[in-house]
């Protein structure tokens, strides 16, 4: 569902709106009940700034750097020597990015298996006057290119100079906004994400390449006719095709600097999210609108689903000031500056399988506090994923202080398989970045909790991982801050609260109770795990777990010769 601005609607004086700047235009952001454990994949790459899978099999994935250089990691490791090197001599420095985006044809794994090689598209930033542009300024401060790159014929991790090919290059008045980002659609086009090269007309001058994301034609498909450069084609139902008011290879406009986009490929729908000025920050669900015509999404007479006021000035949801006859689309997820997440950087509709929490969620980063959200695509709503400090906590637990040197998520892209890639890099530039996955993300939902403090001084916990599905089989329990002593999981499922004779902590199960407490099952130290089967849960008699059924898990343990105690409880329902 779109979700259009209510600009018409609220121009009525009879509908009230406050007047003037809004101080906090948006609630403050709630936590996730879920709670995510990140890991390092790759802890050393060097100037990071978008990673790619080739979905060939491989197990390669391509790095971006801003160094302009595009290095291979495989199996984890960072091979030798650079798939491609577009630096210039003398290497250029700009404050901008230098590589800022990859995407593989989709034809990409059939061309490697022909032996033809397949196509990359990358963006890469040179010097002014590099190169006769095709849009923009003509003298400015750099050039966005958009290079097409080929393997070598005897090796697919080198590049092969000899059959680069310049698409599209465009002229950037200043170092930011520029060209950011690229994606292939499931119609086969490239899509193209364009800032507004901070211009005075933010994304609403058609006629400007700013502001909007564009739509070319690689592959000359029937019926497109060719670009002015002749490098790429123009899809034919691109909105502007014919229209003197807009360029042809603009797809939708209205936007500031729209830094990633991505497609869910299983419904089509395309997301672009888009970094604010002062107060808001957006998720877009980008598309045409019915009569094929091209959507505004507003920048810069709004942000977000508020009035601009203007630069420093922040913004009002007083719409009556918007020029007659605007209609923008408001984002599908937005939040404020006043938390300090003040720079979203993109993200997937997650659809893998590892992580059946956060699926058809989006999940997405952000810059300068270095954190991960969550969006409800179809409510708007979005929740900050806690992540467990016994892993990797990418710097990004509150409090943060405005320029606290910390890491943030500059790309998180999907893998072959639909999972998580987070790549972080330090806000300063520094030259380390790494790669993260989610390494674990809890199910089920905890209760009876907390538990009461053992000898340890704290309460022990159980926590569920895996999959919730009951015919995966796949599910964990882990049991920690425990004494030293020894323990076993149990199983109902029926909640209660009862506290046993001898024992200093509750037992929050009742009916039938089970008991893991073979050999294998018996927890000594202060952790213990029990990886369940879920065709035989230990109840008098044993039963298989169905889905629709919800069951709760406890544990109990020793704590000093003459006392036990228990963890809290967490409840899974299965499906």
């Amino acid at each position: 569902m779109h979700h259009v601005s209510l600009a018409l609607l609220l121009a009525s004086p009879a509908v009230a709106a406050a007047q003037g700047p809004l101080a906090d235009p948006l609630p403050d952001i709630p936590v996730s009940p879920v709670t995510a454990r990140l890991a390092d994949s790759v802890s050393t790459l060097e100037f990071p700034i978008d990673v790619a899978d080739p979905g060939d099999g491989s197990g390669r994935l391509f790095v971006n750097g801003f160094d302009g250089r595009t290095h291979i990691v495989q199996n984890g490791a960072i091979l030798p020597v650079p798939f491609a090197d577009l630096r210039q001599a003398p290497p250029f420095s700009t404050s901008s990015s230098a590589m800022s985006s990859i995407a593989f044809h989709p034809d990409f794994v059939a061309d490697e298996a022909a032996g033809i090689g397949g196509r990359i598209y990358v963006v890469m930033v040179e010097a002014p006057a590099t190169g006769m542009t095709d849009f923009g300024c003509m003298t400015g401060t750099q050039q966005s290119v958009l290079y097409e790159l080929r393997p070598m014929a005897n090796d697919p991790n080198r590049e092969d100079p000899a059959r680069r090919r310049e698409v599209l290059r465009i002229g950037e008045c200043n170092v930011i906004h520029n060209l950011n980002d690229l994606a292939f659609g499931p119609d086969g086009y490239l899509y193209a994400a364009k800032g507004d090269d901070l211009s005075n007309q933010g994304g609403q001058d058609t006629t400007t390449i700013n502001g909007n994301v564009l739509r070319i034609d690689v592959d000359g498909q029937s019926g497109n006719p060719l670009s002015a450069n002749a490098r790429y084609w123009i899809p034919a139902d691109n909105p502007f095709v014919g229209d003197p008011s807009g360029l042809d290879e603009i797809y939708a406009y209205g936007f500031r600097n729209p830094w990633r986009m991505s497609f869910d490929f299983a419904t089509g729908d395309f997301f672009v999210t888009d970094v604010g000025e002062r107060d808001i920050e957006e998720v877009n669900r980008v598309d045409l609108a019915p009569d094929g015509s091209a959507r505004n999404y507003g920048w810069n007479e709004m942000e977000g689903s508020f009035r601009f006021l203007g630069i420093g000035m922040g913004v009002t949801d007083d719409l009556t000031g918007l020029p007659p006859g605007f209609v923008g689309v408001d984002p599908i997820g937005q939040y404020d500056h006043t938390e300090n997440f003040v720079s979203i950087t993109g993200g997937i509709l997650y659809r893998g399988n590892a992580y059946p929490a956060l699926r058809g969620k989006f999940l997405f980063g952000e810059w300068i506090a270095g954190h991960l959200f969550t969006l409800d695509v179809n409510t708007g709503a979005i929740e900050r994923l806690m992540i467990d400090p016994s892993g990797d906590t990418i710097h990004g637990q509150p409090p943060y202080t405005t320029g606290e040197p910390r890491e943030g998520v500059i790309a998180l892209r999907a893998d072959a398989q639909g999972e998580p890639l987070i790549l972080v890099t330090q806000r300063n530039l520094d030259p380390e970045g790494r790669l993260l996955r989610i390494a674990e993300l809890p199910i089920g939902a905890s209760y009876c909790g907390p538990a009461v403090p053992n000898s340890t001084g704290v309460p022990g916990v159980i926590t569920a991982a895996g999959s919730s599905a009951a015919l995966d089989g796949d599910v964990t329990l882990t049991a920690r801050d425990l004494p030293l002593e020894f323990g076993y999981f149990l199983a109902s499922q029926t909640q209660s609260t009862f506290q046993p004779p001898g024992s200093t902590g509750l037992l929050c199960l009742g009916g039938n109770i089970g008991r893991y407490a073979q050999p294998q099952q018996i927890i000594v130290g202060p952790t213990g795990t029990l990886e369940l089967d879920l065709g035989a849960v230990p109840v008098n008699p044993p039963v298989a777990v169905t889905a629709g059924d919800t069951w709760n898990f406890q544990c109990w343990f020793r704590d000093q010769p003459a006392t036990s105690n228990f963890t809290d409880g967490v409840s899974i329902t299965f499906f």
